[in-house]
């Protein structure tokens, strides 16, 4: 009995489950077991995530208290497919260790050679995960998450413990970022410049975003 208990989370695999439908009719597709080409060990826990914002999956693999991951993809419609032909979109050499989905892209949270992490960007379409495009650079401050949300990607970073930071990308390709140790929110484009400031109001970031009339010229943005 205490086997079967220290044991009862291994192995573990993702089968989809029609409403209506019998149980013992369930699909099982990704995780433990699958093919031969999934690298997935007893110990590993296996996900899907699957998000409106895009028309792919991504099947993740978190081994144990590790932090980075190992993640395979497909297009949404070969779900439906008898014997799915899953890719590996990274493994845990990529050092990544979040990632969300925005249409034909993946934004990837890593520390690959760089310890306080960095976000960048590849597209499903024809991954490339070594020369993703960089869309939040490295700096002094640490980035915690990065999720993405029906108009935008959020990124959460830290400065200083207790000391948080904001970043929101709109669908429009617009940045915004509040500094945690200054207060002071900016305007980004997608290469990280500054293109823009904000007065300091004390409010959110989604008050902000609907707020763009007060957006001061680069000249007088703080250094």
């Amino acid at each position: 009995m205490h086997e079967r208990r220290t044991a009862f989370e291994q192995r573990s695999r993702v089968y989809v489950h029609d409403l209506g439908q019998d149980a013992e009719q369930d699909r099982f597709v990704f995780g433990y077991g699958y093919s031969p080409d999934l690298k997935i060990s007893d110990n590993d826990i296996s996900f899907i995530l699957v998000t409106p914002e895009s028309p792919y999956l991504v099947g993740m693999v978190a081994h144990g208290t590790q932090n980075e991951l190992t993640a395979y993809y497909i297009p949404l419609d070969q779900l439906q497919s008898k014997a799915i032909a899953w890719k590996k979109l990274f493994d845990v050499d990529a050092a990544v260790t979040g990632f969300s989905l925005q249409q034909d892209d993946v934004y990837l949270l890593t520390h690959k050679n760089k310890p306080r992490y960095e976000v960048t960007r590849t597209s499903l379409k024809n991954p490339d995960v070594a020369h993703a495009t960089v869309v939040v650079p490295a700096s002094e401050v640490a980035i915690q998450e990065a999720d993405v949300a029906h108009d935008g990607v959020y990124i959460r970073e830290s400065q200083h413990p207790g000391t948080p930071c904001g970043l929101f990308m709109t669908a429009d390709h617009h940045i915004w970022l509040a500094h945690g140790h200054t207060g002071q929110i900016m305007k980004l484009d997608l290469d990280g410049k500054v293109i823009g400031t904000v007065r300091r109001l004390g409010v959110t970031i989604a008050y902000i975003k609907d707020r763009r009339a007060l957006i001061e010229p680069t000249a007088t943005a703080a250094r």
